[in-house]
């Protein structure tokens, strides 16, 4: 395979991130956040990645506080000829590999700001994350 000149700017954007305490101090919490991953098309030449977590307080499985947030990887491709498969697999693999870390991050920082016990996210397993997701711009929903 021939390399490539590959140019990609990224930018982080936080585009929600909210907490809300519930009060509940003694019980046994079981951490179960519910992930969600999406690409859109900003461009033809630049594409987000999107990152959101919830963690909530719910009758089934009661938790301390709520918390939602959604977190933004911009990436604008410069000089790139990527082709279809390429930039799926970046947006699939790489974009999500790079933003993921952040979106810990700020769970993590949000929760021990406010006072509660640190809430550290699992590390994840992009291949299985993302393996069903379609971008329907480049992938067909067959």
């Amino acid at each position: 395979m021939k390399d490539k000149n590959i140019s990609i700017k990224n930018t982080f954007l936080v585009k929600s991130l909210s907490f809300i305490n519930t009060e509940k101090v003694e019980g046994n919490f079981t951490l179960k956040p519910s992930l969600g991953i999406c690409f859109n098309k900003l461009s033809d030449d630049c594409w987000e990645t999107l990152i959101s977590v919830k963690i909530q307080d719910t009758k089934e499985n009661e938790f301390p506080f709520n918390l939602e947030t959604t977190i933004a990887l911009v990436s604008k491709f410069e000089n790139n000829s990527f082709t279809k498969e390429e930039l799926i697999n970046y947006l699939k693999i790489s974009s999500v590999n790079i933003l993921f870390p952040y979106v810990r991050s700020a769970i993590t920082n949000i929760t021990t700001a406010v006072m509660v016990a640190p809430v550290f996210l699992p590390i994840l397993d992009v291949h299985k994350a993302t393996k069903n997701l379609k971008i329907p711009e480049l992938e067909n929903n067959d």
